[in-house]
């Protein structure tokens, strides 16, 4: 029992961590800055979510921080069109009627 408390207490820290960088890149003045932050937000939220066993979550989450990576060294705009459309797939793919 004590190590399943012990467990939850770590993933759930992860989901803090994610908040306070969240937090940090949103008081930020500087776009690169802000885009590395929220980079690293979404992938520790993206293994939080692994950690508590929701899939769509951990691929959403890490295709946002990629998606955040990407926008910072390529300023073609075309490839959004790439993660919108990796978007809907994956909803589609999550979809549960």
């Amino acid at each position: 029992m004590l190590e399943l408390f012990q467990n939850q207490i770590f993933i759930q820290s992860l989901g803090f961590v994610a908040l306070g960088l969240g937090v940090s890149a949103l008081l930020n003045k500087n776009d690169s800055t802000l885009k590395i932050l929220l980079s690293c937000q979404s992938f520790v939220l993206s293994a939080h979510f692994f950690l508590l066993g929701a899939n769509g979550a951990t691929v959403a989450s890490f295709v946002s921080g990629t998606r955040n990576l990407t926008s910072l060294f390529s300023k073609f705009r075309h490839l959004a069109i790439v993660f919108i459309i990796f978007y809907v797939f994956l909803g589609y793919l999550n979809y549960e009627s």
